[in-house]
């Protein structure tokens, strides 16, 4: 079949064929899977994942990024590579149920019930669970039901079980914590005799020769890659979608027959400062003063509100919450129950604009500024009719792609330019200038052997074989192309030159330090420098008049008090030499206020890493098939 195909290149009835098969694989599907749910993708140790189970990921995870952005539309959706996203949950998912049931773990029914009747979003206001309130919620989010919640949720828990087993001894010792923050924070003063390379000028300039074989040896770094001038139409579902809206009637049907699916939960944008704290310090200890100092913060800072003071700015001056602090305080929109209990009542009891009253979680102090409020309900059509607008073009120029792409072939074929043959369905072509082959690849999204058949295409030509993207059909024009060129010597002689020079002054810079430092007396003394101080600096500080001196900076770390590091050292402006005037051990104070939060994190990175090992160990143990690559092309 291929050999047919490649013998006959050029016949129009071949291209048409070509353009069939391709469709088939690259533009299967828009917002669903054709196919019966028994095609298989994956897999895995001999279970089968179809269809089915990816079309319900691929809910799952777009739902998940909808509660994070409910602006976000179904083309930035298609743009995120949630089709291998989902392949890469399913995979995972297989594997850990896998593990489970080789460890005997299970999530019995009480288990179940018990987690399904703690979610505060099943419960009534008298905080019991409440099993109609389950069912409208459930329904609400894009029409789910108990059964399918249950069965997700039990494969969390049980995932959870496995993850819980394998990192059940990868903590961090407080000792452990301890050693990594006093090494980490560990400041010195140091000396410091600089050598500029400015004072390296005379004798640095290179000869014409050296110019010339610096020039012959780097032939590489002057290489101008051969390019293409050309023009093209993008043909595929998302350039289409313009041409194929629908009308308005058509918007407000699908709108009305699918309003479960614009459901939006109750939600808050708010502020927040945080003052950190500790939690139950004993009567008298130095925690209990230290929540004593946060109590009295937070209570100076409110203070301050109710004199009118601006919130973000406080809230960058003195929130320990990193993740917010410098954003003033900005947490985003959240629905309840994202928040820890304390912290989402106090967000939804308040009106936009409001403030509330200091209050304590299990992190510290906080005070919240509730910006804007919107109720649970279906979002307005107004609000998504872009969106359904775009998936109904979408959806129709899909199924009237193929039919498209002939027309506009037969068009192109018949003697029209690309801007005639684009016309009819509102494509312009785009004529981005010479490319490359690698800027080819990037920007249309070709295939290597593809730019180079564009850089090879005579100039003038219309390519009327459309090229395959995993955007659609690519039809091009090659209005000029330009052969691989080496720039000539005189035109980067100048700056051949520069470099040269600037590296010779930096060698001699640093031959004239080493120099220096052989002539240390034995008292350490280094007779003709000038010493300089710096301030304490870090393992990853930097000294301004220095540049860049990572080198220097490891090996003064290594150096013991009133020492001089071992050599001279090549820095961003020069050569040094450094001596170690004083150690700074790290803040014991620091360290107590610090190690709670600190403990946590570590053991957090530990277990992550112990994670990430542990599945590394089942991928590479388990038989894993990709039976159908193509399907998961965005």
């Amino acid at each position: 079949m291929l050999d047919v195909i490649r013998s006959n290149a050029q016949s129009f009835v071949i291209k048409i064929a070509f353009a069939i098969i391709i469709i088939v694989f690259c533009f299967w599907g828009v917002g669903s899977f054709t196919g019966g749910p028994a095609t298989e993708i994956l897999s895995v140790n001999g279970q089968s994942l179809g269809i089915q189970e990816l079309n319900q990921k691929i809910g799952e995870i777009e739902e998940r990024l909808r509660r994070q952005r409910p602006d976000l539309g179904t083309e930035e959706l298609r743009k995120l590579g949630i089709k291998r996203q989902a392949a890469q949950e399913l995979l995972v998912d297989a594997l850990l149920t896998q593990e489970a049931e080789r460890m005997g773990l299970v999530v019995t029914p009480i288990e179940l019930r018990q987690t399904i009747e703690n979610i505060p979003a099943f419960q009534n206001e008298q905080g019991k669970f409440d099993p109609e309130l389950y069912k409208t919620r459930l329904n609400g989010q894009h029409g789910d039901t108990p059964g399918s919640f249950e069965k997700r949720l039990a494969r969390d828990l049980l995932r959870y079980k496995v993850q819980m087993a394998v990192t059940a001894g990868a903590g961090v010792s407080e000792a452990e914590a301890k050693n990594i923050f006093m090494y980490g924070n560990e400041l010195r003063r140091l000396e410091y005799a600089f050598f500029p390379k400015t004072d390296f000028v005379n004798g640095s300039k290179p000869s014409d020769d050296a110019v010339r074989a610096w020039y012959d040896s780097h032939q590489q770094d002057f290489k101008i890659p051969a390019t293409a001038d050309i023009s093209y139409l993008l043909i595929g579902t998302d350039s289409l979608a313009g041409a194929f809206a629908p009308d308005e009637a058509a918007v407000a049907a699908y709108y009305e027959k699918n309003k479960t699916r614009f459901t939006q939960p109750e939600e808050v944008r708010a502020r927040h400062i945080l003052v950190l704290a500790p939690q139950n310090p004993a009567a008298g200890s130095d925690e209990e003063k230290k929540a004593r100092e946060a109590e009295k913060t937070i209570n100076d800072i409110h203070a301050k509100l109710l004199a009118s003071a601006d919130f973000a700015e406080l809230a960058k001056q003195y929130s320990e919450d990193p993740g917010s602090a410098q954003l003033g305080g900005e947490l985003g929109w959240f629905e309840r129950g994202r928040m820890v209990p304390e912290f989402s009542d106090a967000a939804f009891s308040l009106n936009p604009g409001e403030i509330s009253k200091p209050f304590k979680t299990t992190y510290g102090y906080h005070i919240v500024q509730t910006e804007e409020k919107r109720p649970s309900g279906v979002r307005p059509l107004d609000d998504v009719r872009k969106e359904i607008t775009y998936q109904l073009g979408a959806e129709e120029a899909a199924a009237k792609l193929q039919d498209t792409l002939d027309q506009i072939l037969l068009a192109v074929m018949g003697g029209k330019d690309l801007a005639a043959a684009g016309a009819p369905y509102k494509l312009t072509p785009e004529n981005p200038g010479p490319l490359s082959a690698a800027e080819l690849t990037a920007r249309l999204g070709l295939k290597a052997e593809e730019a180079a058949t564009l850089l090879a295409t005579p100039a003038g030509t219309v390519r009327d074989t459309p090229l395959v993207t995993k955007r659609g059909y690519v039809l091009a024009r090659v209005n000029a192309t330009k052969p691989e060129a080496i720039r000539p010597f005189d035109e980067v002689k100048s700056g051949i030159e520069e470099q040269l020079a600037a590296e010779n002054q930096v060698r001699m810079a640093t031959e004239a330090a080493q120099a220096a430092l052989q002539k240390k007396t034995k008292e350490g003394d280094i007779p003709g420098v000038t010493l300089h101080e710096s301030q304490p600096v870090s393992r990853q500080d930097q000294i301004d008049e220095l540049g860049s001196c990572d080198e220097m900076l490891r090996a003064a770390f290594m150096t013991d008090k009133g020492a001089w590091a071992p050599k001279a050292y090549t820095v961003g402006n020069g050569a040094a030499l450094v001596r170690v005037k004083d150690i700074l051990p790290a803040d014991e104070a620091l360290w107590e206020q610090m190690k709670g939060p600190l403990i946590q994190a570590l053991s957090n990175a530990h277990k992550q890493e112990t994670l990430n090992t542990f599945f590394a160990d089942l991928q590479s143990k388990a038989k894993i098939l990709v039976k159908n690559e193509k399907i998961l092309e965005d």
